[in-house]
């Protein structure tokens, strides 16, 4: 009898033990909730790719479940910066002139004619932009995963803009950008820093002769007030999808896998824009609005003007900004030797 119970005792020592070594069964985890803020023109190419981006998170609603303000409803962007770095939004899409205010290296992106065509600024982004701004943004407990085509920005005037000249004297939207200002101040306008909400209202009084932007926005909000549109191409604007770090650390690897293939895509992102705002460049000369494209000659003084600022833009940014500017240049010049060879 004791012999029988020692063996029983025996078998279920063994089958806790066994029991104990199996692993655990892991807890379901629940979705991912998260504040979405962006400021996407309705109807526009952008809006049209945030359908896209939400279509991916929805098709995994065990992961996300992210509350989206894609139209600016969330307020203007310099505030949404505060809200991101506190957690209480998690996710902005915002431009390179809004984050300069708060890592001003990014303004070197905004530096007039930077680049000479829409090839080269597809190498370098492709090469090194990431990589350069990303330790960067990790400093203010951002995660950046992805630059996003904005589009080149050209004037928008109650009056007509042929070479820099035209714009003296002149009282021009800008936004809180060393280049942005360092341009203006070359061209002697009078600069009006204002939000992209106030700037028809200032049109509309006269507070305002003109700015400039992507023609997108032209076409949604301007094209009234500043019929004048002068294709300078002087910036290539691209956004910043930024991420708050402390939501980011808190993501499984799918969770994380997810947002980075929802948001990757640069290359056909930018594509897509650009096919876009070229339609849009073409319907406004096809319905008769005074659209003006420099001459060579003419875009000679425009480059001349926009570059005349460099020097002094970088040195008023301080910081890592000239050593990313001579890494801009050494890929400028790799990019050429590569289509040269061709």
């Amino acid at each position: 009898m004791r012999t029988q119970l020692h063996h029983i005792s025996s078998v279920i020592v063994s089958l806790v033990i066994a029991l104990l070594a199996l692993p655990a069964t892991p807890a379901k985890s629940e979705p991912v909730t998260g504040r979405i803020a962006a400021s996407a023109p309705k109807g526009s190419v952008w809006d049209r790719q945030w359908d896209r981006y939400k279509a991916d998170f929805a098709s995994r609603p065990d992961l996300f479940d992210l509350d989206y303000h894609i139209y600016g409803e969330l307020g203007a962007s310099e505030p949404l910066l505060g809200a991101l770095k506190r957690g209480r939004v998690h996710f902005v899409g915002t431009s390179q002139s809004v984050i300069s205010t708060q890592i001003p290296e990014v303004a070197v992106l905004s530096l007039p004619y930077l680049f000479e065509s829409k090839e080269e600024a597809d190498y370098v982004y492709d090469c090194c932009i990431r990589d350069l701004y990303q330790p960067l943004v990790a400093k203010e407990n951002y995660v950046l995963l992805m630059f996003a085509e904005a589009g080149w920005s050209h004037f928008y005037a109650d009056r007509e803009i042929r070479v820099p000249k035209d714009v003296k004297g002149m009282s021009i939207r800008a936004a809180q950008s060393p280049a942005v200002v360092g341009f203006l101040q070359q061209l002697e306008a009078d600069t009006v820093f204002l939000t992209m909400s106030d700037v028809v209202p200032s049109l509309q009084t006269g507070m305002i002769n003109g700015g400039f932007g992507a023609i997108t926005w032209h076409m949604g909000a301007t094209r009234e007030d500043a019929p004048h549109f002068a294709l300078t191409g002087h910036v290539y604007e691209t956004g910043l999808f930024l991420v708050n770090k402390r939501w980011w650390d808190g993501f499984t690897d799918e969770q994380r896998a997810l947002m980075n293939e929802a948001f990757e895509g640069f290359d056909s992102q930018r594509l897509e824009v650009r096919q876009d705002q070229d339609s849009e460049i073409a319907r406004l000369i096809a319905e008769g609005d005074p659209v003006y494209e420099p001459t060579p000659e003419e875009r000679v003084l425009w480059i001349q003007a926009g570059r005349a600022t460099h020097a002094a833009v970088l040195d008023e940014i301080g910081g890592e900004a000239q050593a990313i500017y001579d890494r801009i240049m050494t890929a400028k010049e790799a990019f050429k030797t590569e289509r040269d060879a061709r």
